[in-house]
């Protein structure tokens, strides 16, 4: 009897292993994709390969998580979620928007420049549900690899507005001519900008980072630790503040008012003060050292929002997002089953682009990703994405105020308030699918 009880226990600690195994390989595999997101981005910033290079690489990367789908499937893993079937509509979906597209091949591709296609939308899902089958135990590996290479990123955006040698920087040339005492000349400006394309990305990237961080110090007991997530959450907060992104000090403050709530209902009201306290240390010293001009811009953004109260507005306000937001809708109605074709919102307006008013852009973006999705891929996509963001956030708001952690939750309310005035890019948008799959797993709910 004995032995019967020793066969059974060696036979339980050896599927445990294999599992446990299984689960480590998938987690590798899924900082694999992290870390090919980041190389390749750097690779884009100092010109060694294009945008186009590096979304060929996600055709690469969309076989591989295709075929560990399958192998998960076949070894008996599988388990119904609400979520797969969000992630199958989204991609029937956009296969049907690909098939009637203004360009199809670029309904499939994507635009140059972008590269936001039906194949890349096709990996955004499979990282998404690959990421459910992660257990809660392994999340903080592939959360770290993200604030990983954060950091990387955050630091080298430091070093390009401070000029230093080496480092590859973005010159913006302002419309303005300013006076000043050599002449007339036209003011430039170094952007910060990381390993993305535009300062808007850089400041997303560092919002999602900056949210990790802030749950994980939230979170935490050890002391030590503590003070280790505080100063991640310092450093992805400057970088915030020197991007100028305004969309992402939004979403950053939106993430705090969360925290504010979540620390007050599980009695962490210290913690919450201390954040308050950095936060307030941070911008102080952005402000004064003349690294960042949020705080003009928010004034800017108030009084804005007066004359658009009071019905006196112009549509250049929000760098024309207004103008965007409003053409945008004119053509939604007959747009509005299957949307112009995934990534052709350059073609959406009688097949050209939508100029700007001193006709000097051209728009290939909503600049509104809820926008983005309702005129390019139509109403059912937009309904199944806001289904599936309403249902993955219920679960980790339960799962948060359950089990007293709320770090993978808070990058998703983060991104999701910021997308409301930025667009999706390949660079950044796939941490954001990864961490979605992450606060939507399957034992998101349970309570270990």
């Amino acid at each position: 009897m004995e032995d019967v009880v020793n066969q059974r226990k060696n036979n339980s600690i050896c599927k445990f292993l294999k599992k446990d195994l299984k689960m480590k390989c998938l987690t590798s595999y899924i900082i694999v994709n992290i870390l090919y997101v980041f190389i390749a981005s750097f690779l884009v910033t100092i010109k060694k390969i294009s945008l186009g290079d590096m979304s060929k690489g996600y055709v690469a990367l969309l076989v591989l998580n295709i075929i560990t789908g399958i192998i998960i499937a076949l070894k008996g893993h599988y388990k119904k979620n609400i979520i797969q079937i969000f992630l199958l509509f989204i991609v029937i979906l956009g296969i049907i928007s690909s098939i009637f597209a203004i360009k199809p091949k670029i309904a499939v591709w994507g635009i140059g420049g972008r590269y936001e296609g039906l194949i890349t939308i096709i990996y955004y899902m499979s990282l998404v549900y690959l990421c459910t089958y992660i257990r809660d135990n392994y999340k903080k590996i592939i959360v770290f690899s993200i604030i990983f290479t954060g950091i990387v990123q955050c630091i080298y955006a430091i070093a390009q507005i401070n000029d230093v040698d080496g480092v590859y920087k973005m010159i913006h040339q302002w419309n303005e001519i300013q006076f000043l005492s050599d002449g007339f000349k036209i003011p430039s400006e170094i952007w910060a900008t990381g390993f993305a394309t535009n300062p808007n990305f850089f400041a997303t990237y560092m919002l999602i980072c900056a949210s990790l961080a802030l749950g994980l110090y939230i979170d935490e007991k050890n002391i030590i630790k503590c003070i280790i997530y505080s100063l991640m959450m310092i450093l992805f907060l400057f970088g915030i503040l020197i991007s100028n992104t305004m969309s992402c000090a939004v979403g950053f403050v939106g993430v705090l008012a969360f925290c504010f709530i979540y620390s007050i209902k599980n009695k962490k009201i210290k913690k919450i003060l201390v954040i308050l306290l950095l936060v307030g240390i941070v911008l102080f010293g952005s402000v004064n050292t003349k690294k960042t001009r949020l705080v003009k811009e928010l004034f800017k953004i108030k009084d804005n929002s007066t004359e658009i109260v009071s019905g006196t507005a112009k549509k250049s306000y929000g760098t024309e997002r207004l103008f965007i937001w409003q053409k945008t809708l004119e053509i939604v109605p007959e747009n509005l089953l299957h949307g112009v074709g995934i990534d052709n919102y350059y073609y959406a307006f009688d097949g050209k682009a939508l100029v700007s008013k001193d006709g000097r852009f051209y728009y290939d973006k909503a600049h509104n990703e809820y926008l983005q999705i309702l005129v390019t891929e139509g109403i059912f996509c937009l309904i199944i994405y806001l289904a599936m963001y309403a249902v993955i956030g219920i679960r980790g708001l339960k799962y948060s105020f359950k089990n007293n952690t709320v770090y993978l939750l808070l990058p998703i309310i983060g991104y999701l308030i910021q997308a409301f005035f930025n667009i999706s890019v390949i660079e950044v948008a796939p941490m954001f699918y990864i961490l979605l799959g992450l606060c939507g797993s399957q034992k998101c709910e349970e309570k270990k």
